[in-house]
């Protein structure tokens, strides 16, 4: 009786079914989808002081404009110091204390950069508790797996805190971050 009852309801809404199913399948598949597209490729540590230098392998996911940005450690200054030391606005604005960057890119299995930039920073572009960012560059490839280098050209000794951090992410409004 409860299994004729079920096939006679299936048998009404049989319409019904399949955009059911494929709403189920979807709200279960998309979250990790828009985490893995949304994910930042690079997020590591970099020494300031002395000047160093990265080496890693990142997974870009998507054919997009990515921001590269150099990030200083907040700890010992709040933030109008580092507006003032760093120089608050955008790059073009060549407002702070210069800081020459190079970075390159290399797809996986080659020895050649596919890109490369040498770059002399200004500016403060995002804050978060923790770190205040700089624009390195805006890059873009296509979607794969690169090898990318990022290295500090020269002492900055008005930056007592040694450690940065070198991150590449979607710009603000991408992917929903507001800050780094």
């Amino acid at each position: 009786n409860a299994l004729s009852l079920i096939t006679e309801r299936v048998k009404r809404h049989r319409k019904l079914i399949i955009p059911l199913l494929l709403l189920l399948a979807w709200s279960w598949w998309y979250p990790g989808y828009r985490q893995e597209m949304t994910r930042r490729p690079l997020d590591v540590q970099i020494t300031i002081a002395p000047p160093g230098e990265i080496r890693t392998q990142i997974h870009i996911p998507l054919e997009e404009n990515y921001e590269l940005l150099l990030g200083f450690d907040r700890t010992g200054r709040d933030f109008r110091q580092w507006k003032a030391l760093l120089g608050h606005g955008p790059p073009i604005y060549k407002r702070g204390i210069p800081i020459m960057v190079r970075w390159e890119l290399y797809e996986k299995s080659k020895l050649v950069p596919i890109k490369s930039r040498e770059v002399q920073t200004f500016g403060v572009v995002s804050a978060n508790k923790d770190y205040i960012f700089r624009m390195i560059d805006m890059v873009r490839v296509p979607r794969g797996d690169y090898e990318i280098v990022v290295k500090l050209l020269q002492e900055v000794p008005e930056i007592t805190n040694p450690q940065g951090k070198v991150l590449m992410r979607l710009p603000a409004g991408k992917d929903g971050q507001l800050t780094a």
